[in-house]
C-alpha cells in the first residue's frame, strides 16, 4: 500500500512540478512587463 501511495505521490509531484514551472514563466513575462513598464515611467520621472 505504501508503495502504491509513493507511486502516486510522484506522479502528482510530477504533475505540480510542470504546472508550477508553466505558472512561472506565465509569472516571470507578467513580472518582466511590469519591470519594464516601471523603468520607463521611472526614466520618464527623472
Amino acid at each position: 500500500v505504501a508503495r502504491a501511495q509513493g507511486e502516486r505521490g510522484t506522479g502528482m509531484s510530477r504533475f505540480a512540478s510542470r504546472a508550477r514551472r508553466h505558472s512561472d514563466q506565465i509569472e516571470s513575462k507578467k513580472n518582466r512587463f511590469v519591470n519594464e513598464s516601471v523603468l520607463f515611467a521611472l526614466s520618464r520621472l527623472m
